[in-house]
């Protein structure tokens, strides 16, 4: 259609949703406001850019952003991507900067372009695309690598021991995250789910609630019941959440026919939507979920869920506490997605899930562990926690013991240079080369020693013998499955 038609019909569109119970004026204003600066600035400014600004400031003051937000087209197709855990790239993880020469240490994924390409363990990258990469910080190197199907990425690199670059050329790929993980690897680099030092005990590990999940997780499960395991560990640490049915398809297995699984309600307290166990076949085995401060969303509703039916034990520390649900509408004209929170999660037992932005400690969000059942971490053992587990999940066993100990090294070194940083641009800074999540609340002048002490606490890990494994939250979970 024209471009004054749809520049028409989407104003109807904006008002209609934005708008409708504000008064005329308040609608008079604002169109008066976009003509003025779009006729009389003294830079020109296209409309759709008036538009994409307008729509970011009106997300940002929704109390729940970033949940509630606008996508522009190209971050649509992204966001559409990333929730089926799908990352255009080369396939590699666990990126580190190397002090102090600044290249850039990685772990290719099997089966991945970088893997096929020959990369491997123990490289270095030099250069992106001529790009020297040690003068950018994680997330911009990550940008570079990453792209769209089809295009293609060049890497210097560093072999061990070597002085000489080698230039290696290689096309991206759309990556499949894994989303269902084992607790190690077999020889032909699929999961293996009982647990290595107990092979009686399953053990599923969640990353993400996609269309893929629960197809995924009934090979899991099946696989589990063969091997005549005595009890399931399920671990939903660090999964942010993901799609609504497949966390209502996981409690599935679990539950009788009928049973309430999560009900949603709009701001005014009214039911949205209801969902409940079909008669499909069920699992009977004794079960353990395993949870912490990164377990948002869909991981939320399935621990809480099995919790008041007490059909699971609860192990680990709180969760995050995002009970929200996310409706998706599309925008006219190519103007992108609209994300916009319209209604909240509530337990079988009628307590609602979600942390409001005025929300105390003392409020019933998010998911508890049950008495005597929460191990708390620090936010350094945490991070340890997840690069282990990442690495005795993608390398082999000596590999795992070699990265291991390069991890600790660098955690040390982490260690020290946010505990002698003075300000929160150093602090920052240290973050992003450690490629970690940096919060405007960390401040090392407001910490006593004695928080420092405990947020810094190395684990003790022997490096003699099998892969080392630092997880005070999984025996926990093995103890309680074991009483059972």
């Amino acid at each position: 259609m024209p471009k004054r038609h749809c520049i028409l019909f989407f104003f109807v569109f904006f008002l209609s949703l934005f708008l409708a119970s504000r008064s005329a004026l308040h609608e008079r204003v604002f169109l008066y406001v976009l003509h003025q600066i779009e006729s009389e600035a003294l830079e020109p400014v296209k409309k759709d850019e008036l538009l994409a600004g307008a729509f970011v400031g009106m997300v940002q003051t929704a109390p729940d952003y970033p949940y509630t937000s606008w996508l522009p087209l190209k971050e649509k197709i992204e966001y559409e991507g990333e929730l089926q855990g799908k990352i255009g790239g080369i396939g590699i993880f666990h990126l580190r900067k190397e002090l102090p020469s600044g290249e850039f240490s990685f772990i290719p994924l099997p089966a991945t372009p970088a893997s096929k390409a020959g990369l491997q363990y123990g490289d270095r990258i030099v250069k992106v695309d001529n790009t020297d990469v040690s003068k950018y910080p994680i997330m911009e190197i990550l940008g570079l690598l990453r792209g769209d199907q089809g295009t293609s990425v060049s890497l210097s690199i560093r072999r061990p021991g070597s002085k000489e670059l080698k230039n290696i050329k290689i096309v991206r790929d759309t990556i499949q995250q894994e989303i269902i993980c084992g607790d190690y690897r077999n020889p032909d680099g699929s999961w293996n789910f009982t647990l290595e030092d107990d092979p009686s005990i399953g053990y599923i590990k969640i990353t993400q609630f996609a269309d893929l999940t629960v197809p995924l997780f009934d090979l899991a499960v099946n696989s589990i019941v063969k091997k005549e395991a005595k009890g399931i560990i399920l671990d939903f640490r660090g999964n942010p959440g993901g799609f609504l049915p497949a966390a209502a398809g996981i409690c599935d297995y679990f539950l009788p026919a009928g049973s309430k699984i999560v009900t949603t309600r709009r701001r005014d307290g009214s039911v949205k939507r209801e969902f409940f166990a079909s008669a499909k076949k069920k699992v009977d085995l004794p079960l353990v979920v395993l949870i912490d401060e990164g377990s948002a969303s869909a991981s939320e509703i399935v621990s809480a869920c099995l919790q008041d039916y007490k059909r699971a034990a609860i192990v680990g520390s709180r969760s995050y506490g995002k009970g929200t649900v996310q409706e998706l509408f599309p925008l006219p004209c190519g103007m992108g997605l609209l994300r916009l929170t319209d209604a909240s999660f509530w337990r079988p037992s009628g307590v609602p899930l979600h942390r409001f932005h005025n929300s105390k400690d003392s409020d019933p969000w998010g998911v508890h562990p049950d008495p005597n059942n929460e191990i708390p971490l620090s936010e350094f053992q945490s991070i340890v926690l997840r690069w282990i587990q990442d690495l005795r999940g993608s390398l082999d066993a000596d590999q795992a013991k070699l990265a291991i100990a390069n991890v600790l090294k660098e955690m040390e070194s982490f260690r020290k240079r946010v505990q002698s940083a003075k300000t929160k641009i150093e602090l920052k800074k240290i973050y992003q080369d450690f490629g970690l999540p940096y919060s405007e609340e960390q401040n090392p002048e407001s910490e006593s020693k004695t928080d420092q002490k405990k947020t810094f606490e190395l684990p003790d890990l022997k490096l003699e013998g099998k892969d080392p494994r630092f997880d005070p939250q999984l025996d926990r979970a093995i103890q309680v499955l074991k009483n059972q």
